[in-house]
């Protein structure tokens, strides 16, 4: 007889913002480490509209035109939801 397991897998992304205004889902898990601007004050990696650069488990650098706290908010509520 055969049998067949199902696991739900589920995935609580948030949705964040690209300085050209495209959407970004990312994964909260994969997160590692967040940047602001305002503690950031030489680098030349936060420029123009973005606020906030994440760093992700894969290596990648996402900058975001939300503040950093404002991404934490959204990563404390995507937990909560679990």
């Amino acid at each position: 007889m055969f049998f067949e397991i199902i696991v739900p897998i589920i995935l609580k992304l948030i949705v964040l913002h690209a300085p050209d205004g495209d959407e970004i889902d990312v994964n909260p898990e994969q997160i590692t480490a967040i940047r602001d601007k305002k503690s950031e004050e030489d680098n030349k990696f936060v420029v123009g509209t973005v606020n906030c650069i994440l760093n992700t488990s894969d290596g990648k650098f996402v900058s975001v035109v939300e503040s950093c706290e404002e991404v934490r908010r959204l990563i404390r509520e995507a937990e909560e939801k679990e």
